[in-house]
């Protein structure tokens, strides 16, 4: 049978169409970055990253004047009214393990972050992670990047992590927090205010002994540590270290800067989120996850849709598996009458 010349531009024009299709949703995605595909919506900067997510109640255990501290007597520490006392607060809290990347600086495997909020407080998921846990606490191993090309500067390492030898899964961390952190990992806390016995708000942070020295004060105290054991299911973070707490406003302000030092210990064993966390490969000796939030393999992930994409972002390969279904019914249509 003859076929018209017609019918067979049209049909390569409509081939050539599909394919300039599918390269062009696939085109954005960078699977050598560490960032999920941006047609997932509803992730927020949070999980803004592939690997694993857990949620859990952190425990937050100061005491003042305990340890190294048990002997700060003298102004600007004085604050009896807390002395010998144990204070433990419970806060709402995210830990994030992610894939490093090639704007990550360092020999660190995985990109820690982890946050707390004081319990019941509204958790805004789509502000930037940097904003979230302002006038509460966060640690982040490196500071977060959304978008990397070749002139976007590197990510500040704020702390080494050590991976233990393993040949798989639980995989166990440790560093030493050396730099100070600022607001970032500022706490608060409510105790009792050293004139009154009143509740009085406290904020303060961990001591970084480099610090201690460069302020000008003569006590020793031992870096924070921090320790981490996690799988893909549950993960167990502790942080042990002293706390600089100072009371906020009103009778208890002092403008010489009271400085209460403590033991402080916070504990978090959190619950893998399926809903936004990729597969962790247990059998690696290193942590490494298989992509699954944007790309339909994984039936608890967020965004899934039952349409498997291993090299296009779920929605855009989506939208370009049904270009073959239209094509056939234009082809079937226009065979018709052109042949």
């Amino acid at each position: 049978m003859h076929r018209s010349p017609l019918l067979h531009t049209f049909l390569f024009g409509l081939s050539a169409a599909s394919q300039i299709s599918q390269r062009d949703n696939s085109s954005d995605y960078d699977s050598q970055l560490n960032f999920r595909p941006e047609s997932v919506s509803g992730l927020g900067d949070i999980y803004h990253w592939v690997g694993s997510y857990y949620n859990a109640t952190a425990l937050v255990e100061y005491t003042p004047y305990s340890g190294v501290a048990a002997s700060a007597n003298d102004t600007p520490y004085t604050c009896p009214n807390i002395r010998d006392k144990k204070y433990s607060f419970s806060f709402d809290s995210i830990l994030g393990i992610t894939e490093t990347s090639e704007y990550n600086v360092g020999s660190n495997p995985v990109n820690l972050f982890f946050m707390g909020w004081p319990e019941d407080t509204a958790f805004n998921i789509s502000a930037p992670i940097d904003d979230m846990a302002v006038n509460e606490w966060s640690f982040f191993s490196s500071e977060p990047v959304y978008t990397y090309n070749s002139t976007t500067s590197k990510a500040q390492t704020n702390f080494n992590l050590t991976l233990q030898d393993t040949e798989n899964a639980p995989y166990n961390l440790s560093s030493k927090l050396t730099q100070y952190y600022g607001s970032e990992s500022g706490i608060s806390l409510n105790m009792t205010g050293c004139n009154s016995s009143e509740t009085t708000r406290w904020s303060g942070y961990l001591i970084v002994d480099s610090i201690m020295k460069m302020d000008g004060y003569n006590w020793t105290y031992p870096n924070p540590s921090l320790d981490l054991q996690f799988d893909s299911n549950m993960a167990n973070l502790t942080i042990e270290g002293y706390f600089e707490g100072t009371p906020i406003g009103n009778e208890d302000f002092n403008e010489d800067g009271l400085f209460v030092p403590g033991n402080i210990k916070i504990s978090f064993l959190g619950v893998i989120d399926t809903y936004h966390s990729d597969v962790l490969v247990n059998d690696s000796s290193t942590p490494s996850w298989e992509r699954s939030v944007g790309f339909n393999n994984n039936s608890a992930n967020i965004g899934y849709n039952g349409i498997d994409s291993k090299t296009n972002d779920s929605n855009n390969f989506a939208s370009s598996s049904k270009l073959p279904v239209v094509a056939l019914s234009l082809i079937l249509s226009v065979a018709a009458m052109l042949i």
